[in-house]
């Protein structure tokens, strides 16, 4: 994501970012249901975090911290190429899912491509290991105390 951003950073038009054309926010009631299904989609993972709060050394003063470092660094590593990109390149509402590569490569060539695609596979892997693992905790817990079969 950030070899994105710094792909863009050459030829930025910061304008096109900041752009304040409607089109960009939904419309209507089924665009924003799905507008939130997204950004809570991109959120996943940090209600679990509590399922290994057992593990770690001093929880409360650990985990806002490291919660709020996560917070931090998805944020940057969503919002960074996000607005490089639309710096960069125009037609944002041809975007389509599946674009992201298709940007890279455009900025980048085909290494770029390659790279974004493999670091999103990668990344939800990550995500689906990470919910594997502490869901399989609660069920273990469950059935520690007699509330499952």
């Amino acid at each position: 994501a950030l070899v994105l951003a710094a792909a863009a950073a050459p030829h930025p038009h910061w304008a096109k970012a900041l752009d304040p054309d409607p089109r960009l926010w939904p419309s209507g009631r089924e665009a924003w249901f799905s507008f939130l299904c997204i950004v809570l989609w991109n959120c996943c993972g940090y209600d679990s975090a509590g399922m290994v709060a057992a593990e770690v050394r001093s929880p409360r003063s650990s985990f806002p911290r490291a919660l709020w470092g996560a917070f931090a660094l998805s944020t940057t590593l969503y919002v960074l190429p996000l607005a490089a990109a639309l710096a960069t390149l125009d037609h944002w509402e041809q975007w389509a899912p599946g674009t992201y590569p298709l940007l890279g490569a455009s900025l980048g060539g085909g290494g770029l491509e390659a790279a974004l695609t493999a670091a999103s596979a990668v990344s939800m892997a990550g995500v689906l290991f990470t919910i594997l693992c502490t869901s399989s905790r609660a069920l273990l817990a469950m059935a520690t105390l007699r509330m499952l079969p």
